[in-house]
């Protein structure tokens, strides 16, 4: 069997997109798990409950219903705002730039609301239900609503991401290890002449595979520079128009952790994966690779 220069070195450079694409799932992978609990933690931060109450009450009613509210377990008793329904109408004129006198005249349609902060340990959907509950059977009190707990449904929705992420660099892996695996092969029986004078010589096995080690970890730190330059371009064409994301995926924290992920399990897979191939291979005599 012959093997070409020539189809060695485009094995070595499939080799090497192959361990690129796998940096750029990790680094992917690595992102959507930091990026969305860095994320979570600060919407959750903002999770608020909002009080409305009935016409009826006015400002000094409603302030004979605070020591009720005070009472649920769950809600920050320090930190109450109330804000009047023309504080509410004047925000809403403001913003939408239209004028609600022109479609009810002069009956404002917002309620008199109470701001309530929860404590860290009751912002779940659950708890938060439970909150609304216990505040909408107070006397007085029209409606208790909280916004929707978009960090769950996020993180559901993440979470199938994530599977299918894992999945491709699973996948990704496999596929890699066969090449690690055609490629060890092909170098092994080309060389087999000087791999077998070698061993007469005195060589050992450890000699004799250290270049094949050197080789992968040169392609894994290759490949993985590559990918995470690929993910990182990829990422700032995206916040161009989101430029939110700059604060989760462009901070030297969230970098470390992603380049530290991406390099150390591509070099590592990529070197256990050559060194147990090449166990296997040189255990094999050279004739009978193929």
């Amino acid at each position: 069997m012959i093997v070409s220069q020539s189809k060695t070195n485009s094995v070595q450079s499939i080799m090497v997109i192959s361990i690129t694409c796998l940096s750029i799932f990790i680094s992917l992978f690595t992102q959507l798990g930091n990026g969305i609990n860095m994320w979570g933690t600060e919407l959750k931060g903002q999770m608020k409950i909002y009080v409305y109450f009935e016409d009826s009450l006015t400002y000094e009613m409603v302030k004979t219903q605070l020591p009720a509210l005070k009472k649920i377990n769950g809600i920050d008793t320090k930190l109450m705002k109330f804000v009047s329904k023309s504080v509410i109408a004047s925000d809403f004129v403001r913003s939408q730039h239209e004028n609600f006198n022109e479609l009810l005249g002069d009956e404002n349609p917002f309620k008199n609301m109470i701001i309530l902060n929860i404590d860290d340990n009751a912002k779940d959907n659950n708890s938060l239900q439970k909150i609304t509950k216990q505040i909408e059977l107070i006397p007085g009190v029209y409606e208790a609503t909280y916004p929707v707990n978009y960090v769950d449904l996020i993180s559901n929705k993440m979470n199938k991401i994530s599977t299918i992420i894992l999945f491709l660099i699973v996948l990704l892996s496999v596929l890699i290890y066969v090449q690690i695996s055609n490629s060890i092969r092909l170098h092994i029986y080309a060389n087999r002449t000087l791999i077998k004078s070698m061993q007469l010589l005195g060589s050992t096995n450890g000699f004799i595979i250290k270049p094949y080690l050197v080789k992968s970890i040169t392609q894994s730190i290759i490949g993985s520079l590559a990918g995470l330059t690929l993910f990182n371009l990829l990422f700032y064409y995206l916040s161009i128009d989101l430029p939110e994301l700059n604060n989760f995926v462009f901070t030297q924290s969230n970098q470390m952790i992603v380049i530290g992920s991406s390099l150390s399990f591509c070099v590592f897979f990529n070197l256990l994966s050559t060194y147990l191939v090449l166990k296997k291979y040189m255990n094999i005599h050279t004739n009978n690779l193929f």
